[in-house]
């Protein structure tokens, strides 16, 4: 049978074949001008590409984690400092904790300018503005707290080898009240700090 009268006797056959190709074609075209336009973006800083986004993400991941780390490391010394002297610990002891706290704390004030500048980068000015009014104040109130168990008679008398009398050691009691006060907010304020991504998402 001649071409012509094949292509006569299944015309639908034809057609089908010709717009598969054709719109094969356009897709072509649309996969490479998606490919162009993203390229373009890319380069003209209107889009993130994907290994940079994963990078983005890495570097968000790794200051969270860092930021969580030194504030509750530095929470955790603290405590179990003033926690040390309400038991009467040894000096060597209660000196250790002390000496873990104040290193964990200079840790923490040697970034603080990274971490406002970073949760701004990262998270907007909700989170940072958020960390500096509540977060900070709260730190410095718990050092307060706990400055003044370092310098209670009871310590002074755990220094010089001495037995507290039981008015120090109440009085010692009512501070690390005041302390584990001033740890309960600072748990609470870094739950709510952390939560604030995700109200701001719903």
């Amino acid at each position: 049978m001649p071409l012509q009268q094949d292509m006569r006797a299944r015309p639908l056959r034809w057609i089908g074949i010709i717009f598969v190709l054709f719109l094969i074609a356009i897709f072509l075209r649309i996969d490479d001008f998606i490919g162009f336009s993203e390229r373009t973006l890319v380069r003209f800083d209107f889009l993130k590409s994907p290994a940079m986004r994963l990078a983005e993400n890495t570097a968000r991941s790794n200051f969270s984690d860092n930021l969580t780390r030194m504030a509750w490391r530095r929470m955790h010394w603290g405590a179990l400092a003033a926690k040390r002297v309400l038991d009467e610990a040894s000096l060597a002891d209660i000196d250790s904790a002390w000496s873990a706290y104040i290193n964990a704390t200079a840790d923490w004030n040697a970034e603080v300018m990274i971490f406002i500048v970073g949760l701004d980068n990262y998270y907007g000015p909700k989170r940072r503005q958020y960390f500096e009014d509540s977060i900070l104040p709260l730190f410095v109130k718990f050092d307060g707290a706990l400055g003044k168990v370092r310098r209670s008679q009871m310590m002074r008398k755990l220094r010089a080898s001495q037995v507290p009398d039981e008015t120090e050691k109440a009085d010692v009691q009512k501070l690390y009240e005041d302390v584990t006060s001033k740890y309960d907010a600072l748990n609470i304020a870094m739950y709510d700090f952390a939560q604030i991504r995700k109200r701001e998402q719903r």
